[in-house]
């Protein structure tokens, strides 16, 4: 343990010793409160939801920009053989690495708490989901660090390492994306959902940022943080062994299949859900749940909604909150239940959803499809460029 904190504190020292670990610091807590401001006013709620689904994305930049020199400085400046003579395992020198790493995103991290101190001077918001919040990033940033020092470790230049984590970090995020997930589904069906599921990060963030504490979602970064680490050691105690690439490879497929193999077993476990938001709102009834697994066939909800950036003001958080109730039934139905989104534009207000038809293609319109259905938009007030006026939206 004092040959990693005596590693940490070198690369602490070479982080604040200089002013780019202020710029940094400076950097991100400016975007970070521009983020805020930007959607605080236009959702109009004492919420941290938005902000927390959009941090990520940030941290595909800053995360790279902190892990990037790591290995990298030491290989350029010829100080990397030195670090190994020296009676420090490989291990201990991968974990005081990180370790000073984490402490320094924990310091950016925590330089945010004017975002939750604005909301709780103008507002009432839910604590328990701002913890959450909070959480997940500190989760998914150790993951995020984990990777980029592994790939810091297999080049010397820093650019290079920047970019490969850039890529990598916005990928491992993009396969756990809805969009990624029907997309690959529609090529080969189930690859895009085992993909979301047990690789992609963006599913395991989605219920910190609603406020539910899932533990199969914390041990999807706590091993992915774990297998990149151990990777990341053996690259170094191996690199002069006789097949070294080959040796190293296999462990990279291993470890890593492993990962995959772990999140599939823990995927569907019921145990360790704690809904940290006030009112449970995400918590599923007994009775509800007993419902849902006691359908005789299985049943899918089509959701038909308005687009988020079409939505007035007051409703852009609409779909996101409806998402996460469907989400929580379909956790609790034993595969029995689904839903589908399907995002779909209002007519104008003053036209009439039945009198629409385009004569040129002769097909019914999808509006007077679903109107038929019974399904129709409603109107809001919308305050659009300082103007109050009626609009309609599906929901």
């Amino acid at each position: 343990m004092k040959n990693i904190i005596t590693i940490a504190k070198r690369e602490l020292g070479s982080y604040f010793n200089s002013a780019i670990a202020y710029i940094y610091l400076i950097v991100f807590i400016a975007i970070n409160n521009v983020i805020f401001i930007s959607r605080y006013f236009l959702i109009g709620k004492a919420d941290m939801k938005a902000y927390f689904d959009s941090l990520p994305m940030v941290l595909l930049i800053f995360i790279p920009v902190v892990t990037m020199r790591l290995w990298a400085e030491d290989k350029k400046e010829h100080t990397f053989e030195l670090l190994l003579t020296l009676p420090i395992s490989a291990q201990e020198l991968v974990l005081g690495k990180f370790l000073a790493a984490f402490i320094f995103y924990l310091s950016a991290l925590s330089s945010t708490f004017t975002v939750p101190l604005v909301l709780y001077l103008s507002g009432s918001p839910d604590t328990g989901a701002v913890i959450a919040g909070y959480l997940g990033l500190i989760l998914s940033g150790m993951f995020f660090l984990s990777v980029g020092i592994f790939i810091s470790a297999l080049t010397q230049e820093q650019i290079v390492a920047f970019i490969l984590t850039t890529l990598s970090l916005f990928g491992v995020l993009f396969l756990g994306s809805d969009f990624m997930a029907y997309s690959l589904d529609g090529w080969i069906w189930g690859l895009g959902t085992f993909l979301r599921n047990y690789v992609g990060a963006s599913s395991h963030l989605v219920s910190f940022s609603r406020g539910v504490l899932d533990l199969k979602d914390a041990a999807y970064f706590i091993c992915g943080s774990a297998v990149f680490l151990i990777l990341n050691g053996l690259s170094l105690e191996g690199r002069l062994k006789p097949k070294a690439k080959f040796t190293f490879t296999i462990a990279v497929f291993i470890c890593l299949c492993s990962a995959v193999a772990f999140n599939w077993l823990v995927h569907d476990l019921r145990i360790g859900r704690f809904d940290l938001t006030e009112g449970k709102i995400y918590t599923v009834s007994k009775v509800s749940e007993n419902i849902l697994r006691g359908l005789k066939a299985p049943l899918t909800v089509n959701l038909y909604i308005t687009p988020q950036e079409k939505m007035p003001t007051g409703f852009k958080t609409l779909e996101s909150d409806i998402r996460g109730k469907l989400e929580e039934l379909k956790l609790v139905s034993a595969g029995k239940f689904n839903f589908k989104v399907y995002h779909i534009e209002a007519a104008r207000l003053l036209e009439s959803v039945k009198d629409r038809f385009d004569q040129s293609s002769n097909e019914e319109p999808l509006e007077k499809k679903l109107h038929r259905k019974g399904i129709v938009p409603f109107q809001v007030e919308s305050i659009e460029r300082d103007e109050l006026g009626l609009k309609l939206v599906y929901s």
